[in-house]
């Protein structure tokens, strides 16, 4: 089923890999929020080694507990690879340059971003209903 899709969103409190490389077609977005505790893995490491761009929201975070975890400690992908949400937003050539590029973003949750992601979304739907 992921094969057909271009856009994926796990938000599971699974325990191993949801979707592994092979899984994952040309162009696809992945953002995974479930991996935010120790233990708890969504992606198999070897997809972030097919991956364009990797955004994290805390590289100590995702780093220590987020599914990029398993990718740096399995020796996929380097530290340097990574990049925080923060630094795309203020630099889009770190984004993805074509279209067949994977992109993955491993979110382990930050109250402040996660409040003013919250408040944004509210401001625009006031807007957007007056």
């Amino acid at each position: 089923m992921a094969a057909r899709c271009n856009l994926i969103v796990t938000t599971t409190p699974s325990r191993e890999p949801l979707l592994q490389a092979a899984d994952i077609r040309p162009g696809t977005h992945l953002t995974a929020v479930g991996a935010d505790g120790f233990g708890k893995q969504e992606l198999a490491a070897e997809l972030f080694g097919r991956a364009a761009v990797l955004a994290v929201d805390s590289r100590a975070q995702c780093f220590d507990h987020g599914d990029s975890s398993y990718a740096l400690r399995q020796g996929v992908v380097p530290k340097e690879r990574f990049v925080e949400l923060g630094e795309l937003i203020a630099d889009r050539t770190l984004a993805r340059t074509q279209d067949d590029q994977i992109t993955i973003a491993d979110l382990t949750g930050l109250a402040v971003q996660d409040i003013q992601i919250a408040k944004l979304a509210c401001d625009r739907l006031a807007r957007s209903a007056a």
